[in-house]
């Protein structure tokens, strides 16, 4: 006999929060849902991905499983007040740099806290892109905990349609420096630039650079929030980015044949993606 799931308290119902509660709700798990904005309430009210709403220590205090889906120094804050309740609810959080919130977890929720990131989420972002559909085949990278509490985050992962897997808060935190974070400041450095030097470029764009461009649409605010956090990692990856365009641009101008490697370990690499989810992460 399949045991009931866990009550669960989801705070933050933008497009992680609001995909998630709506997952969840429509698998069957009693959600109760917080957001400080109104209008993402009624939206997930609208939409039936919580069973209640309450205030996050009304919402945490009557959980058994807490997930904290707020931007990351908001998450930073919320564990505070999930900490002062006491009890015995696992807690995670779906923001995409680790280390911090890691140590922070840990010296506050013990073992309790399982530091979590789907890999998934698109542009726009907000509450009016949830969609309980969001997580199908994504990663989700799970960096710690207990194994109890981790075992009822797993279930809560695959329930949404997404597939666990293990790393440290170190490890993660470099992979996504190298595999999202550089290719965001990228992305905005290039549509940025042309924007200001040939607009009519922009106006006439195909694929690809508009794929470039609404990587670049991504919200400022959030963004500095993430690359703030893991500033070290993206620092080192843009200096070993510097290297390889300098080595690069060396070599072109002793042959015109030097892109050529280029372009074939980008092919080769292309060959070990995965199952994509249906939007980019952040």
């Amino acid at each position: 006999m399949t045991p009931r799931p866990p009550r669960t308290a989801v705070l933050g119902l933008g497009l992680i929060g609001g995909s998630l509660a709506g997952a969840l709700a429509a698998a069957g798990w009693p959600v109760t849902g917080w957001d400080p904005d109104p209008a993402a309430r009624r939206r997930a009210a609208s939409r039936g991905a919580a069973t209640r709403f309450a205030g996050p220590g009304a919402a945490a205090g009557d959980a058994e499983l807490v997930v904290l889906a707020a931007p990351p120094r908001a998450n930073l804050d919320l564990l505070g007040t999930v900490a002062a309740l006491g009890g015995r609810a696992a807690v995670t959080d779906t923001g995409s740099v680790k280390r911090a919130i890691a140590a922070r977890g840990r010296r506050l929720l013990g073992e309790r806290f399982v530091p979590g990131h789907p890999m998934a989420g698109g542009t726009p972002g907000g509450s009016a892109q949830a969609d309980p559909a969001l997580f199908a085949g994504a990663t989700w990278f799970l960096c710690g905990g207990g194994a109890g509490a981790r075992r009822r985050v797993e279930r809560m992962v695959r329930s949404a349609g997404a597939r666990p897997v293990a790393a440290t808060p170190a490890r993660h935190d470099r992979m996504v420096a190298r595999m999202s974070h550089l290719p965001q400041i990228l992305a905005s450095l290039l549509v940025g630039d042309l924007a200001e030097r040939d607009p009519e470029a922009v106006a006439l764009a195909g694929p690809g650079f508009r794929g470039w461009a609404r990587l670049a649409a991504s919200p400022p605010e959030l963004w500095m929030e993430i690359l703030g956090a893991n500033a070290g990692p993206v620092r080192e990856e843009l200096a070993r980015l510097e290297r390889a365009l300098a080595g690069l641009r060396s070599r072109w101008e002793r042959t015109d044949n030097a892109p050529l490697r280029v372009l074939e370990r980008g092919r080769r690499g292309h060959g070990l993606l995965k199952k994509e989810p249906g939007r980019r992460t952040a």
